[in-house]
């Protein structure tokens, strides 16, 4: 623990640009909740957001430091352009892919929170998903198949992590989904998409830092879930 401390201690800039993300992300869910408060219950649940924020976002920042300590991953390594624009052109190529899908098999009108709320909900909704799975789950299965497999060396444990990691979000939506509509064409290869995108992010992660991986989800949401979601709406329905 006093190693935690010194590395929290040391690493204090990769500390602050997760508080200040953090509490950035408070204050939007705190202003959505005052215009709709159940705004987020279709995608988080009915637990009450500026408590369980806070919560998740301690969690995570525990995570992310053994993390940091391990030299594992980081929060933010310096401004890296290459690792921003990889973010960008990987967010534009999954756009297009999710617009064919939608275009051709169609994907339910209310699918996207409308505009603007949408500027504030998804960053909202990329910080949960990203912190939860992306770090600490993924912490928690690292030091997992650490323990069971203690003959394998990090890098490859890293990588099966990660690709177990990348599988949580897509198998989520497609049994959701399946749920409703049955195991459709749609269902499954948003299923591949989610996960394809998720295996990006956690690349992105390892190679860079949470910041990119984040910025990443962010420019995606941006393409798909605001802009899109407010042109489909003319073009399609």
């Amino acid at each position: 623990m006093k190693r935690l401390l010194l590395t929290f201690i040391e690493e204090k800039n990769q500390v602050i640009i997760y508080f200040v993300i953090s509490f950035i992300i408070l204050i939007f869910s705190a202003f959505l909740r005052s215009i709709e408060k159940e705004i987020f219950v279709s995608r988080l649940g009915n637990v009450n957001q500026l408590i369980s924020i806070p919560i998740l976002s301690l969690i995570g920042l525990f995570c992310v430091t053994v993390l940091i300590h391990k030299k594992w991953f980081a929060v933010y390594a310096g401004w890296n352009a290459k690792g921003l624009r990889t973010a960008v052109w990987l967010s534009v190529v999954f756009f297009i892919v999710v617009i064919i899908l939608d275009w051709t098999l169609r994907f339910p009108r209310e699918i996207n929170i409308p505009f603007p709320r949408s500027l504030l909900y998804y960053p909202v909704v990329g910080f949960v998903v990203d912190v939860l799975f992306h770090i600490v789950l993924l912490t928690i299965l690292i030091f997992a198949l650490r323990l069971l497999l203690p003959n394998i060396s990090v890098e490859t444990v890293l990588w099966v992590a990660i690709v177990l990691v990348a599988l949580v979000e897509p198998v989520y939506q497609m049994v959701a989904g399946a749920a409703t509509d049955g195991w459709t064409l749609l269902v499954i290869l948003t299923g591949v998409h989610v996960f394809l995108i998720n295996f990006a992010q956690l690349y992105l992660f390892k190679r860079y830092d949470f910041a990119t991986m984040y910025f990443m989800r962010l420019c995606y949401y941006l393409l798909w879930h605001v802009i899109w979601g407010v042109i489909r709406l003319n073009l399609l329905f």
